[in-house]
């Protein structure tokens, strides 16, 4: 221990002050030992420390040597400690690490108060319950009959067993464990295991690999179960239960899900308690009127189990059926598209800046024709080049000059309103954006509110007759269910886009297609275009399974074709067939020197920079090392450290680092701009870090315009500058974030989207010594190297390019 504290890398220093820290050590077994030797590191010259040797200790009894430290400079200081003892004739080595962190006041709270403890998976155990008590369900809204019900789709029980067994032959297996456990191993028996998907498998392999990840879901879900968990009344039958995490989604709850709680952890009676209002940090549940008058006593500790909601898995599993009884997987694996240019009319375009871009031209044109029907048109937008815009563009051709109906979905809400906001103007009467009643209204922007299904003070649910009024309607993928399952009538879109389409796996890019463009009257065709519009080179889906993921569920329908179906690749004179693709060319976010990085690794250098002058504002800023290079990467080695209750990492020096940077970039003048909170973006892969680069502007009053967000929040947004912490110190954790897909280290769609959101000015703050072993980070690092652009301290490639 360390001044009485278990934490031995978290010691505080001020510069230039020192200190006497008092290491304890304790002799932990039933013999005496003798403490013979203790080395350390001569040349740490902070470091005074003389121990002296020999010492005995008897069971259970406690020794203590005092050290002195003092730091001249911030930043972090490694002071290891080899022990020597004997115990009878017996020499053994121990060591440890103390670990001296030098700042002002001002981050002190920043560290941990108590260590992180990694918890155990569970496997997935279906518990005997004798009873569910059920709460009362939110006032939704008034649910119609469905015309085509919806199945259950339950995650059968030998494949739930058989995942169990890590699909391992175990004892007691029985015959149709045996046969399952045959049958998944068959479907996963591939060579290319990404690409494993094919056409003779579609359907078989999707159903298996949903059942996969809900078995990976509820192995999750089971990480949040809570013990001695109180329950407040706050006003008539509403309980409101604490959710520490529900800010990170830690778990993730939503209005109208299920949290069961129950007496104790091996009652057999559940009470399910429904989800009436979501808070920052805590859920409002309204149970029975049984379990209120006689189970319920204010004080009353309760074991808690979390749900989540198998709706979109259900749905998911829908669409992969009715995908097999219409025949229709072949069509999403075309072998040909005619390379035939259509006749050409003129346009009048309705966003004049399309005039100057023949890529986006060519789009419109190309799926007014619907020249790739039967088979998907891709428009592939790299970022900043007008992907929306150019989906907007279309649609509102479609409108002007056909009397198609269109069906746009995205696999977010905030995308689906985001196209809402584009398409204003068109007639309430034409168009129509169906939101989910759990999405909050007060996160709907107001100018669309017009054309949502919400009056008299709540939302409402539109009947099939309702959806099929109007010539437009958005929404997201999953509910899109709601038009199979109100029974859509056959033929009635002609198109339907799927915007930001690498973030939707294949199964859910199938929910509005199967059974909406496609039926069983007239197996293997579609009535409509299909168009996806997004970038395979950003963040996909998120998935929770690994063994998913390895076998291509992370993939989206977008990033399978282009990189696999022989249509949409580039032809001998490297061109793509513009029937079947589109890929935007034209740059108008970022400075050419920000996107060149991107622009190699990931798009083939063809990105052309076609920015205002925004983009030029951060040149001869004072604290560039290169005036003409609006690019930084700031050197800093500092230690990425985690906390009790979350897994999540955090690195107290690089919020330093990132707040001296704020410092001087808040109010300073870049060529007649006065920089503001909301001209800045801070990026981070760990929520922790998130959290504590939050706290710390929250410490200096900063508005809340200033965007702090992690990769996934910050997808498709830009700022005219741009700050990203990395976070990460540690080579010894670097397994654990290739295992969940964490930070950036071997993950290039998560590096390609923190680099491409700013315009004028992008500061990188991370520790090159890990960075530079991944090759994207080091061709970014070599390049600021390069151009005189590095700040912080001085460090060396490695000439071993790999962990």
């Amino acid at each position: 221990m360390v001044d009485g504290s278990l934490i031995l890398d978290n010691i505080i220093l001020r510069k230039e002050i020192p200190k006497s820290v008092y290491l304890s050590v304790k002799n932990m077994t039933k013999y005496p030992i003798k403490i013979l030797a203790i080395e350390t590191k001569s040349d740490i010259e902070e470091m005074k420390f003389n121990p002296s040797c020999p010492r005995h200790l008897a069971p259970s009894n406690m020794t203590r040597y005092t050290l002195t430290a003092r730091s001249v400079n911030e930043g972090i200081i490694y002071f290891p400690i080899l022990f020597t003892t004997q115990f009878n004739n017996n020499i053994q080595h121990y060591s440890t690490q103390l670990v001296f962190h030098t700042h002002d006041e001002f981050f002190d709270d920043l560290h941990p108060v108590e260590p992180y403890v990694v918890g155990y998976s569970k496997a997935v155990l279906k518990e005997y319950i004798e009873n569910i008590d059920s709460g009362e369900r939110p006032d939704i809204f008034p649910q119609h009959t469905n015309k085509v019900p919806l199945k259950p789709y339950r995650l059968p029980i030998d494949i739930e067993v058989v995942l169990n067994a890590g699909l391992k032959p175990f004892k007691g297996i029985s015959k149709s464990q045996e046969i399952q456990l045959a049958n998944i191993k068959n479907l996963l028996n591939s060579e290319t295991k990404q690409h494993s998907l094919q056409a003779n498998n579609y359907t078989k392999l999707l159903d298996m690999l949903l059942y996969i990840e809900e078995h990976q879901m509820y192995k999750d879900i089971r990480d949040y179960d809570r013990e001695d968990q109180i329950l407040k009344r706050v006003g008539g039958d509403l309980l409101e239960l604490e959710v520490p995490g529900l800010a990170e989604h830690r778990p993730s709850v939503i209005f109208g899900d299920s949290v069961f709680v129950r007496e104790h952890k091996s009652s057999k009676t559940l009470y399910e308690g429904f989800v009436h209002k979501v808070k920052e940090s805590s859920v409002l549940l309204k149970f029975s009127k049984k379990f209120m008058n006689t189970v319920f006593v204010k004080g009353k500790k309760f074991y808690v189990n979390f749900s989540f909601n198998r709706y979109p898995l259900r749905v998911e599993h829908q669409a992969v059926e009715f995908a097999k009884m219409d025949n229709i997987a072949h069509l999403l694996f075309p072998k040909n598209i005619a390379n035939t240019p259509p006749v050409q009319s003129e346009i009048t375009w309705f966003n004049r800046d399309i005039m100057n871009n023949l890529e986006q031209q060519q789009a419109v044109k190309s799926v007014l024709k619907r020249t790739a029907m039967p088979a998907p048109y891709l428009i592939f937008g790299p970022p900043g080049t007008g992907k929306t815009m150019t989906v907007v563009e279309c649609v509102k051709q479609i409108h002007k000059l056909t009397k198609l109906r269109v069906l746009i979905c995205t696999p977010s809400n905030n995308a689906a309103n985001e196209v809402t906001k584009r398409l204003v103007g068109i007639p309430t009467t034409d168009m129509f954006r169906y939101i989910a009643p759990s999405f909050p209204y007060n996160q709907i922007p107001q100018e669309i509110k017009k054309y949502i299904n919400y009056k008299n003070g709540s939302y409402y649910g539109p009947t099939i007759a309702d959806f099929q009024k109007y010539r437009i309607l958005v929404t997201t993928v999953v509910s899109a269910a709601k038009l199979v399952n109100g029974g859509c009538a056959k033929d009635h879109f002609g198109y339907i886009f799927i915007d930001e389409s690498g973030q939707a796996t294949e199964t859910e890019t199938l929910i509005p297609i199967a059974r909406i463009l496609s039926n069983n009257a007239k197996p293997g065709t579609f009535a409509g275009q299909i168009v996806l519009a997004g970038d395979p080179r950003q963040l996909g889906p998120i998935i929770h399974s690994t063994l998913a993921l390895e076998y291509g569920f992370g993939i989206s329908m977008l990033e399978r074709l282009i990189d696999t179906s022989e249509p949409y690749t580039k032809n001998g004179s490297n061109r793509y067939n513009p029937n079947a693709l589109t890929k935007l060319l034209k740059n108008y976010r970022s400075h050419s020197v920000i996107i060149k990085s991107s622009n190699e690794l990931f798009y083939e250098n063809e990105l052309q920079t076609c920015g205002d002058n925004l983009i030029n504002a951060a040149l001869n800023w004072e604290h560039l090392p290169n005036p003409k290079f609006p690019l930084i990467f700031h050197s800093v080695v500092g230690i990425d450290q985690r906390e009790k209750g979350s897994p999540s990492f955090f690195n107290i020096q690089e919020v330093q680092v990132v707040m001296n940077y704020l410092d001087q970039l808040i109010g300073c003048k870049m060529q007649g701009i006065t920089i503001k909170e909301e001209h800045i973006g801070i990026i981070s892969p760990y929520k922790k870090q998130v959290e504590k680069l939050r706290n710390s502007c929250m410490k200096k009053y900063y508005s809340e315009k200033l965007m702090i967000g992690s990769v996934e929040q910050v997808q498709g947004q830009e700022r005219l500058i741009i700050i990203i912490s990395t976070v990460r110190s540690k080579s010894d954790f670097l397994k654990i974030d290739d295992k969940f897909h964490l930070g950036f280290l071997n993950n290039p769609k998560r590096f390609n989207v923190a680099i491409t959101r700013a315009k004028a000015l992008q500061i990188v703050v991370g520790n090159p010594n890990i960075l530079q072993h991944d090759k994207y980070w080091r061709s970014l690092i070599t390049y600021c190297k390069d151009n005189n652009a590095m700040r912080g301290k001085q460090f060396d490639f490695n000439t071993n390019e790999s962990l």
